[in-house]
């Protein structure tokens, strides 16, 4: 988050993020597509934990839904418009469970 950031301000955007899961529909269906939405702040102790202050896992069913909720869901993509200016270090790693 932004240095200018206030407390309140990280907690919407957190409840926002964590909202997605009920808000993200599909398209024609009106169906949920999130599997799972998890995240809090990092409080790892290890020298590793990188500077991101938190962190979110959201799960999908498939490779299809993963796709509808970056590229068209207008949910998802509203949110990330609202992040400009707030949030000013961002990473994503996808990761198929169990494929190494």
């Amino acid at each position: 988050f932004g240095p200018s950031v206030s407390q309140a301000q990280i907690e919407d955007v957190c409840r926002r993020m964590l909202a997605l899961k009920e808000d993200c529909v599909r398209k024609g269906t009106g169906e949920r597509y999130i599997v799972s939405s998890k995240g809090g702040r990092n409080c790892s102790v290890e020298s590793v934990k990188a500077s991101f202050t938190h962190g979110f896992v959201v799960e999908f069913a498939n490779d299809a839904d993963r796709m509808y909720y970056v590229e068209e869901d207008p949910a998802h993509l509203a949110f990330v418009e609202s992040l400009k200016g707030v949030v000013t270090n961002a990473g994503v790693v996808d990761f198929v469970p169990d494929a190494f």
